[in-house]
């Protein structure tokens, strides 16, 4: 489990090193560090940090994105498959889990079994899970917008 924490702290100290800033980005890291440790160090639900990996898996197709558009592909077949495959893979790992992380998170809630943990660790681990949530869904409208501009053929703004 202690890996699971290396990731976010490398892609962080990647990310200050080379400048590319933004408070999304930053909240989405430490958000992560706090997740990670919350689960490694407290033992507090190991399955809420799976399915924080698991969240990962559309990261792939964001970089495979980014080397395309610097590569002055966007309007490229293989950007547009790319993109198709982002927003499928974006929606099954990080939208479609909402509902299934409450189903099985809100037993544990109304049970009393969450409050084995401290305060701090159930506010950390409950409201981490809910930014991440927020974050997605905030994000996959985007990507919904960008589909349907595809679908009915409207120009995209260059970048």
């Amino acid at each position: 489990m202690e890996s699971n924490n290396a990731f976010p702290f490398t892609e962080l100290v990647l990310t200050l090193e080379q400048q590319v800033f933004g408070v999304d980005i930053l909240v989405h890291h430490l958000v992560s560090l706090i997740t990670g440790s919350q689960a490694v160090f407290v033992g507090a639900m190991p399955w809420h940090m799976n399915l924080g990996i698991m969240m990962e898996l559309s990261n792939p197709f964001q970089t495979i994105r980014v080397v395309l558009l610097e590569l002055g592909q966007k309007t490229s077949q293989a950007y547009v498959i790319n993109g198709l495959c982002f927003v499928t893979v974006f929606f099954l790992c990080r939208i479609a889990t909402i509902p299934l992380y409450w189903y099985y998170t809100l037993p544990v809630i109304l049970s009393g079994r969450m409050f084995k943990f401290d305060w701090l660790t159930i506010v950390g681990a409950l409201g981490t899970h809910t930014v991440f949530e927020l974050m997605s869904v905030y994000w996959f409208g985007k990507m919904v917008r960008s589909v349907l501009k595809l679908v009915r053929g409207e120009k995209r703004k260059e970048s």
